[in-house]
C-alpha cells in the first residue's frame, strides 16, 4: 500500500487484487508516538478500491512493535476514498496499562470516504477520528475485536468518534455494523463537534462470540463527558442518531451517557 501511495498522485485510482496480504513490523512506516504505524495516509484525492469481484484482505497480526500502539491506516489526507477490503488482526502489545490500537484512525482528515469494509478478528477498534470534517463512514462492519486483557477491552469499540476539535464537523456513519466488540459499539464520548449515527446496526457488545461479559455493551453510546459540571465543551454539541437497530448488547441500547443539552 505504501508503495502505491508514493506512486500515485490526486485523481488517482489505486486497485487491490484480492488475496491476503500479510504484513509484519518491517512494514511499520511511520512511528508517531505511541503509535506504530502501517499506512500513513497523507496524499489527497488518492482511491484505495478492491478489483471488482476481488477482496482484498490485510492481515496484520504479525506487526508487532513492542511498547506502541498499532494504526493500520493513518488517515491524515483530504478526499480520499478507502473501498472494498478488509483489515484483520490488528495487535495490541502493551499489558500492563490501558491502551488500544486502531484499524483506521483519522487525525485531520477530511471528505474521505470508508465504504464496504470489514475490520475484525483484532485487538483494535475499527474505525476512530479524532480530527477532521465531513467524513463518511458506508456499510463498513467491525466485529469481533476484543482487548488483549482487562486493560484494554474497555477501549475497543467498533467505531469511536471523538472530535478533539469543534470544528471537525460534518462527520456521518450511516449503514454500519459492530458485533461482538469488547467494549461499545459505537462511542461518541468526549466529542466536541456533533457526530450523526443514522440506518446503523449494533448488537452483541460487550461479549466475545461465546457470550463470555468482557467490558461496557453500550450499543450507542451517544456523548457524554465523563467530567465535572464545568469541563465540557460550550456549546455542547447535539449528536443526530436515528433510525439504529440496537440488539443483544450487555449494557444499554440506545445511552445518552449522560449527555448533557440532548441530542436530535
Amino acid at each position: 500500500m505504501m508503495a502505491a501511495q508514493a506512486a500515485a498522485s490526486t485523481g488517482d485510482t489505486v486497485y487491490l487484487r484480492g488475496g491476503t496480504y500479510r504484513l509484519t513490523s518491517a512494514d511499520i512506516s511511520v512511528v508517531r508516538q505511541p503509535y506504530a504505524v502501517i499506512n500513513e495516509i497523507t496524499k489527497p484525492g488518492i482511491a484505495c478500491v478492491n478489483v471488482a469481484n476481488e477482496r482484498p484482505v490485510f492481515d496484520v497480526s504479525a506487526v508487532t512493535p513492542t511498547g506502541l500502539r498499532v494504526a493500520a491506516f493513518w488517515v491524515a489526507s483530504d478526499n480520499c476514498v478507502f473501498r472494498g477490503f478488509e483489515v484483520v488482526g490488528v495487535r495490541i502489545t502493551i499489558a500492563d496499562r490501558l491502551t488500544q490500537s486502531e484499524a483506521f484512525r483519522v487525525d485531520r482528515g477530511n471528505g474521505n470516504l470508508f465504504e464496504n469494509l470489514a475490520i475484525h478478528d483484532g485487538q483494535a477498534i475499527g474505525w476512530y477520528l479524532v480530527s477532521g470534517s465531513d467524513n463518511l463512514v458506508h456499510n463498513v462492519d467491525a466485529y469481533n475485536n476484543r482487548g488483549l486483557n482487562a486493560f484494554s477491552d474497555g477501549n475497543i469499540d467498533g467505531f469511536g468518534v471523538h472530535p478533539t476539535l469543534a470544528g471537525s464537523t460534518g462527520n456521518l456513519i450511516e449503514g454500519s455494523r459492530a458485533w461482538f466488540n469488547s467494549d461499545d459499539g459505537f462511542d461518541l464520548i468526549n466529542a466536541a463537534a456533533a457526530v450523526t449515527l443514522q440506518h446503523n446496526w449494533s448488537f452483541y457488545n460487550g461479549y466475545d462470540s461465546a457470550f463470555t461479559p468482557l467490558d461496557n455493551g453500550a450499543s450507542f453510546k451517544a456523548g457524554g463527558y465523563g467530567r465535572n459540571g464545568s469541563d465540557y465543551p460550550k456549546p455542547v454539541p447535539r449528536h443526530i442518531v436515528q433510525f439504529n437497530l440496537a440488539v443483544g448488547n450487555r449494557s444499554n441500547g440506545l445511552y445518552a451517557n449522560h449527555h448533557i443539552g440532548g441530542q436530535e
